[in-house]
């Protein structure tokens, strides 16, 4: 009988024991659950914060990127827009330019005519010839002319056409001449053979020489080229 009740008190202190290591390794085991859920709490609560401050920080530069776009788009129109005032500016500039041009690449008209008084009239006067019968030829441009040359003619040859070949000796010289500011030379024409002629560079660069001639019928005077 005391044997039976001896091993009774050693089950039961075996089972005590065993029953304290089950609840020891149970909270051991709850320890760590716990453990691990707060730290995958914190990694998730970590990710959120993160994730909305890259959210933030995406919105910030898209709300950037948008205002950079109005203003380049607002500065583009500004550029684009012109005022009436630059427009008729720009319209005018153009038009001077191009009747500048045309200025330019035009070739002169160049006319002579026989006048009785020259007071004041003239912006250069020069005189070839004192002879009594002299009388002002004026010769007049509609654009400029530039190198203007009074020329003294001497008869040397004419071909069967009737083409004549002059010596030309330079007499005066003026650098240009245009519609407001003519040239008058005293001169003569003594017969059928001119004496005096005028020579001058064209608007294109070419350089253009004419004999003084008068007309036999109404004793007009005109321009004949030569060579």
């Amino acid at each position: 009988m005391k044997k039976i009740t001896f091993l009774i008190l050693c089950l039961s202190l075996v089972f005590s024991f065993v029953a304290c290591g089950d609840n020891t390794e149970n909270s051991t085991t709850a320890g760590a659950e716990s453990t691990v859920a707060e730290n995958t709490t914190v990694e998730a609560t970590t990710e959120n914060t993160v994730t909305e401050e890259t959210t933030a920080a995406e919105e910030e530069t898209a709300v950037t990127e948008e205002t950079t776009a109005a203003e380049e788009e607002t500065a583009a129109a500004d550029e684009t827009t012109k005022t009436p005032e630059e427009e008729t500016a720009a319209t005018d500039e153009t038009t001077k330019t191009s009747e500048e041009v045309t200025a330019e690449t035009k070739n002169a008209s160049v006319t002579v005519e026989q006048v009785e008084d020259i007071a004041g009239e003239y912006g250069t006067v020069f005189n070839a010839s004192t002879d009594e019968y002299a009388f002002y030829a004026v010769f007049r441009t509609d654009v400029k002319i530039t190198d203007v040359k009074v020329l003294g003619l001497t008869f040397v040859d004419a071909d069967e056409s009737g083409a004549i070949t002059f010596d030309k000796e330079v007499l005066h010289t003026v650098d240009e001449i245009g519609p407001d500011f003519n040239l008058a030379v005293h001169l003569t024409v003594d017969g059928s053979i001119p004496a005096y002629g005028i020579s001058y560079v064209d608007t294109d660069g070419t350089i253009k020489s004419f004999s003084v001639n008068m007309n036999g019928e109404d004793g007009s005077l005109y321009l004949a080229e030569i060579k």
